[in-house]
């Protein structure tokens, strides 16, 4: 809740707390988990390396457990803390894996974050054309589903880039 507020260390310290229950009751289910949304609120504070490192450990978990469709949800995140760091083309391939593995699962919510992944990829590499197809794409899927603070987000983006 306190990363939905805006409050990333209150939110990191909450995180930390039960990431160390998890561990010391051996939950590794509960485990992963707080270590991938560890990795949302380091994100989100813009400490990217600290975000890259504790969502591998959440997704080298989830792997080792079998939980794909946790696998699947993190690599949207991971894929995102690589990409600002700046490696762009492992992004992408991150992004990739984890739409054909969220299309897979059905998952749409999932893939609509994967598509936008992507769109930022092509959108930052100059490809205006491949990034607005991509964001259409998540947009339909938002819709789909009714979800309306991200269909508010990316129609957002569209109108920036349609009328570049």
């Amino acid at each position: 809740m306190r990363e939905h507020i805006g409050d990333y260390p209150a939110a990191a310290d909450a995180l930390a707390r039960a990431l160390g229950i998890f561990r010391r009751s051996g939950q590794r289910l509960g485990e992963a988990n707080a270590l991938a949304d560890l990795g949302r609120a380091r994100y989100s504070a813009g400490d990217y390396p600290a975000a890259v490192d504790v969502l591998a450990q959440a997704l080298e978990i989830f792997r080792r457990i079998g939980s794909r469709d946790n696998e699947a949800w993190a690599l949207n995140y991971y894929a995102a803390a690589i990409a600002a760091l700046g490696e762009r083309p492992r992004a992408l391939a991150l992004y990739q894996q984890a739409l054909a593995m969220n299309r897979e699962l059905r998952k749409p919510d999932d893939e609509a974050l994967s598509v936008e992944g992507i769109a930022e990829h092509h959108l930052t590499a100059g490809d205006s054309a491949q990034g607005v197809a991509y964001l259409r794409q998540a947009l339909e899927i938002y819709k789909r589903l009714g979800m309306h603070a991200n269909i508010e987000r990316v129609q957002a983006q569209l109108a920036e880039h349609e009328a570049q």
